[in-house]
């Protein structure tokens, strides 16, 4: 009878292969769970419903950001009432400019503009997020002031989080006295 030879070799050969194996995948989930995070699947916008806004929901896909429209109301539609954006400090000034211009076509009446770190107990917090048609009653709860076309037109030329948060900021009323700053 024969029986074949146990070979030490083989065995060390498969439990190292094994082990570089083993390893190499958890290196690979390692680079998964520990990286940053990356913001572009995370990004909404957020719409108030009205007539046209799934025209905008095309138009964020092509930015290629998440679109969600909030349901309607029992209310009629008005672009006075949903005067508002509220910018997530930490959405991408480019894609919120972008956003913001783009949707002047349907909003109408666009013309408060807030971070999500500028809030009261009348607003949410949303960082990753952009919404628009917030409410106008908000705004002015805010003290928001309305922005100019000239302001619109400005935001065009800026090119960092920075310079955009800061000229958001900028036109925040002077009277802060309603204002209250959430912690993290």
């Amino acid at each position: 009878m024969n029986v074949p030879k146990n070979n030490n070799k083989n065995i060390d050969i498969n439990s190292n292969i094994n082990f570089y194996i083993l390893s190499f995948i958890i290196f690979i989930f390692s680079l998964n769970c520990f990286s940053a995070p990356s913001h572009s699947d995370k990004l909404t916008v957020n719409l108030s419903w009205h007539r046209q806004a799934k025209r905008l929901v095309i138009l964020a896909k092509d930015e290629a950001l998440i679109a969600r429209i909030q349901p309607r109301s029992g209310l009629p539609y008005s672009h006075n009432e949903s005067a508002a954006a509220w910018v997530g400090i930490d959405f991408p000034y480019n894609k919120a400019i972008r956003m913001i211009l783009l949707s002047r076509k349907y909003y109408k009446h666009l013309r408060y503009i807030a971070l999500s770190d500028y809030v009261s107990s009348y607003t949410d917090r949303y960082d990753n997020d952009l919404f628009i048609g917030g409410s106008t009653r908000k705004a002015l709860k805010l003290n928001l002031k309305a922005w100019t076309e000239k302001d619109f037109k400005y935001v065009k030329k800026i090119k960092s989080n920075k310079k955009f948060h800061a000229f958001i900021r900028a036109r925040y009323s002077k009277d802060t006295s309603k204002r209250v700053k959430k912690s993290n």
